[in-house]
């Protein structure tokens, strides 16, 4: 018999995310390499894995707030994503991806 609290703190694994979600974090990834914040906002990501599902509501609960300032569609979107592990850890893949690259394309 399953403990009563058995899957209380598990962190589910995800699912793959659609090619339209994948080419969005890839812009994404792009403005923040741009900015040079690659590094930092993948440390970020990777560091707080845990709270992401409680980002996400944090996200929900102040979209009354970010309504008039971004589209509504796209907040859901990012709260949907950031409580699918797959979905961070390709877009924490994309980020240290397109560091390197840029990295790469000033070091020569």
């Amino acid at each position: 018999m399953k403990p009563k609290w058995a899957n209380a703190f598990k962190i589910t694994k995800g699912e793959k995310i659609s090619t339209e979600d994948e080419a969005w974090l890839s812009s994404i990834a792009l403005k923040i390499n741009a900015r040079k914040m690659g590094d930092i906002s993948a440390f970020l990501l990777e560091s707080t894995v845990p709270l992401h599902n409680l980002g996400a509501n944090v996200i929900q609960f102040f979209q009354p707030i970010l309504g008039p300032v971004l589209d509504r569609n796209e907040i859901e979107r990012f709260a949907r994503l950031l409580e699918n592990p797959m979905a961070v850890s390709g877009f924490v893949d994309m980020l240290n991806a397109k560091t390197e690259s840029l990295n790469g394309k000033h070091g020569s």
